[in-house]
């Protein structure tokens, strides 16, 4: 892969609109097999696609020209796609077949959390070896 590629805000921005819809398709469309009782597979889940959702929003932030403060990417990044993770729950609540789980909604955010954390210390970690 070209390493120019990866400096292309379009390249991000593409894979956050993908990420998007593709977790909405996965949280309200398609419809799961049936669980009875709690299921830790389930909450791995949740946090592993908004870890890659959040790191994803993150990078893409961090192509924008001029670049934000670390603090604003952060909260940039982190919140929108926590707040997506919960509305997507939320609206568990009003689909057949469908159930909204707080828990689901809290692995959502923790791994947004997550993967913004380690999208920052990535970055930190790449710079300190380029130099």
């Amino acid at each position: 892969m070209n390493a120019r590629i990866l400096k292309s805000p379009r390249f991000w921005l593409a894979l956050v609109i993908i990420g998007t819809l593709l977790l909405a398709y996965l949280s309200l469309i398609h419809a799961p097999t049936i669980q009875i009782g709690p299921d830790v597979r389930n909450r791995v889940v949740h946090f592993i696609a908004y870890f890659v959702y959040g790191a994803i929003l993150t990078f893409w932030r961090l192509t924008v020209r001029p670049p934000d403060s670390t603090a604003r990417v952060f909260i940039g990044s982190f919140l929108p796609a926590s707040a997506y993770g919960l509305i997507l729950e939320w609206l568990q609540m009003y689909l057949p077949r469908r159930d909204s789980d707080p828990f689901d909604g809290l692995c959502n955010v923790l791994g947004a959390f997550a993967g913004v954390s380690v999208s920052f210390l990535f970055r930190y970690w790449f710079q300190q070896n380029r130099n």
